[in-house]
Formats: C-alpha cells, structure tokens, sequence
C-alpha cells in the first residue's frame, strides 16, 4: 500500500509549460463512439537511458513506438477522477527519429460501466529528460477501420458494439509508416488543459503482465474401460 506522500509524489501535473495538453480533434457535441488515431515524432540522443510513456484517454487507447506494442486500456471511465498509465519503454526507443502511434476510443455515453466525459489524449515520453508531448505537434486523423458514430447497442450495460473493416487498414503503427494527406496537426484549440484535469493519479491497481504462453504437451491419453465407467448397481 502506498502513503498519501508517496501518491501525491506519482501525481501527473501537466500545468507546466510544455507539459502534454488534452488533444482530440474537434467533434460536435453529443458525438457519440468515436475512433481516433494520433501520430507523435520525437527524437532521442540516448535510446539505452531508461525512459517511459505517461498517458491517460477517455475512454480508451492502444500505443506503439516505432511499431512495438507497449500499452493498452485505460484504468478508470470517472472524468473528475482521471488516472494515468506509466509504460516502460525499454527496447523501444532509437537514437534519431522516432514516433509514437495511438488510437482512442471515445463511447461519450452513459453506462453502467463509463461515466461520460470530454473526448481526449495526453502523454509524454520521458527520458531523460521530457522527449515528446501531446500538443500542436501531434497529428491525427478519424480511424478508417472502426465505424464511428451511432451504432447498435449491444446491452445498456456494456452499451456500443463496433464495426470494423479491415480493408482499409493502413498499418500506422508500424515502423517506417509515412503520414499521407489524410492526417493533420491537432489546432491549438484542440489541445486544451481543462482544469479537472490539471493533475492526474496514478493508476491504482498494477497492470496484469502478460508472460505469453505458457508451454505444455499432452502426455497420454486414454479412455476408461466400460468397467470404470458402469455405475455400480443399486443395492
């Protein structure tokens, strides 16, 4: 268990200058299942320092580096009580140029598992040392695979189902992907600091840490005799 003065020193303020900003591309109000991709480039001088990815979404969100996977899911849905995610970068990062690729998921309805609330991504890749910022800098675009927009319901519980079509997949998150016309920078009005969000909590619960398969082999397998299988007569 964590003290409070332990906590309070993971606490993510973001009201510095050049810290991350909240950016989502603008969206009219009451829009609804949202699929937004995010495309940040940064350099690094030394890719063997120890370095992370602190970020945080509403409602979810899936990051690469240079094309590796290195986090997905988002803690909490409460928009007065947003968490963050660290994501250790190590084998990541290069020397020169790099990027960092995101897609977030905005549902921006009530449910009995989300608490609707404002549309947004923010992260910085540290160190050493502030490398990249969610800001002007960043470009995104609407995902073209997922459906956005009003779509069925699967419960009023787990609400939106999803549409995906995977023809029009372009892989942004791979490395060596070259933006095409279809991105744009974030405008300064879409990359805001709204004041509920100044400082934000480190996820609370530790993220489950998938190992990859585990091995196993069938040894044997046989069938029980009719005898082992008979029941025993009723006395």
């Amino acid at each position: 268990m964590q003290s409070n003065s332990e906590s309070a020193q993971m606490q993510w303020d973001l009201s510095g200058a050049g810290r991350g900003r909240w950016v989502f591309p603008a969206r009219p109000d009451g829009a609804v299942n949202q699929y937004v991709d995010f495309l940040h480039f940064f350099d690094c001088d030394d890719p063997e320092a120890a370095a992370e990815l602190l970020i945080s979404a509403d409602t979810d969100f899936v990051a690469w580096v240079n094309g590796r996977l290195v986090g997905f899911g988002q803690y909490s849905d409460y928009p007065d009580q947003k968490t963050y995610e660290r994501l250790g970068l190590a084998g990541a990062l290069r020397k020169g140029r790099n990027v960092l690729a995101a897609t977030v998921f905005y549902n921006g309805r009530d449910s009995s598992v989300y608490r609707r609330g404002e549309p947004g991504l923010v992260f910085e890749v540290r160190g050493p040392g502030l490398l990249a910022a969610s800001g002007p800098a960043t470009l995104c675009r609407p995902n073209p695979c997922y459906h956005s927009g009003p779509i069925a319901v699967v419960s009023r519980q787990l609400f939106f189902t999803f549409g995906y079509d995977a023809r029009a997949a372009d892989g942004f998150g791979r490395e060596g992907y070259v933006p095409g016309p279809d991105w744009a920078a974030v405008g300064d009005d879409e990359a805001t600091l709204p004041e509920d969000r100044t400082v934000l909590s480190p996820r609370p619960v530790a993220r489950l840490i998938d190992g990859g398969p585990t091995p196993a082999a069938l040894s044997a397998a046989t069938r029980p005799s009719t005898e082992a299988r008979s029941c025993p007569a009723m006395r």
